[in-house]
């Protein structure tokens, strides 16, 4: 199966669901005043499963924000540096029980079965691939570059985000609900102890969600 049949197929699953058709995607620019049923802030893995869920309920007035760049979502090509993916390959998670959605199925139309059968462990590239594929193919609501600064409750219960960034065309967006999906860019600010940054030159040092150019490394003693 090439990776276009595989797109008709998906098409013809969810249209099984009454799963609401790419033309009526919501559309992901913000809107000054607009009144979502719920935002969700972060676009990697969590955030768009939990988005195709929610339209799977029919819950279709909602956006995802994302402060990186489209593609880029999560840690994948960023500052991740394990080469696969720890899980094993077969474990499914944001297809929701849809074979079509499934990494394998994506996979195979493009490396075949004897292809899946041969690979170990998801290559970490190959996952990201796969989020852009699932995001493209659902046309799931992700607007991008658009950082949160600041979550405030109103006095009717509804939630005011404070945004920034290149994607906002907005100051803030309104929401009934907000779900997290920050994984673990949403667990503080990077951070270099002062031991660290107030004793050491720049070159002598790398925060892991920095580029760090390891051929720089070669023949040199690594304290950890």
């Amino acid at each position: 199966m090439s990776l276009d049949a595989l797109n008709k197929r998906v098409e013809t699953d969810l249209s099984y669901l009454s799963f609401r058709k790419p033309t009526e995607a919501q559309p992901i620019i913000p809107k000054n005043g607009h009144l979502y049923d719920v935002i969700i802030v972060g676009g990697g893995q969590s955030g768009l499963g939990t988005a195709f869920g929610l339209l799977r309920e029919r819950v279709s007035n909602i956006l995802v924000i994302d402060e990186n760049r489209s593609g880029l979502e999560g840690p994948w090509e960023t500052y991740a540096r394990m080469i696969t993916l720890r899980t094993p390959k077969n474990l499914t998670s944001i297809d929701l029980g849809i074979p079509s959605l499934t990494f394998q199925a994506w996979w195979e139309a493009q490396f075949g079965s004897e292809g899946w059968e041969a690979l170990d462990k998801i290559p970490r590239g190959d996952w990201m691939n796969y989020l852009r594929w699932y995001r493209s193919i659902l046309n799931l609501p992700v607007a991008n570059e658009i950082k949160l600064t600041l979550i405030e409750p109103t006095e009717t219960g509804i939630h005011r985000l404070h945004i920034e960034g290149n994607g906002a065309s907005c100051p803030t967006l309104m929401a009934r609900k907000v779900i997290l999906a920050t994984g673990i860019q949403g667990g503080g600010e990077w951070h270099v102890p002062p031991m660290i940054s107030e004793k050491l030159p720049l070159h002598l040092y790398s925060h892991t969600s920095q580029t760090i150019d390891f051929t720089g490394l070669k023949n040199k003693k690594l304290l950890f």
